[in-house]
């Protein structure tokens, strides 16, 4: 199985003078495929983080029983969903094949 290394680039805005959601809404017509993920400690303030990816360069999606991977290289692949392989393997199959690094690459996996 061959692995896609990348590297993380982040800009910080300041809460107080851009929302994300009103950064995401002026950005979502030139990008398409962007997506806005927050995420947050309702116990405190100080961790909470959001993210607005813009131009996907890979995806996985999940429809009608197939796991769909769409891969850097623009190979694509699909696989039934059965009892032995579910959606949460086929999201963590698909996570463990990029190899993310940078400030924030500890929010790109699946954790539970």
């Amino acid at each position: 199985m061959k692995t896609y290394a990348f590297h993380t680039i982040h800009t910080t805005i300041a809460g107080d003078l851009h929302t994300p959601v009103e950064t995401y809404l002026k950005v979502r017509d030139l990008f398409p495929q962007s997506v806005l993920l927050e995420s947050s400690d309702y116990h405190g303030s100080e961790d909470n983080r959001s993210f607005i990816c813009l131009d996907p360069i890979a995806s996985v999606s999940i429809s009608h029983g197939m796991a769909t991977y769409v891969l850097p290289d623009g190979t694509r692949e699909e696989k039934p969903l059965d009892s032995q392989f579910t959606a949460e393997d086929a999201l963590r199959g698909f996570i463990g094949r990029l190899d993310v690094t940078g400030d924030y690459a500890r929010y790109c996996g699946l954790y539970g």
